[in-house]
């Protein structure tokens, strides 16, 4: 996952940290 969150534009790398990170 740390790939694509790095490999993909930001707006998905945030949407990825929000669901690591749900609270």
């Amino acid at each position: 996952m740390a790939r694509l969150a790095v490999e993909a534009p930001p707006e998905v790398k945030i949407l990825r940290e929000e669901l690591l990170e749900p609270m």
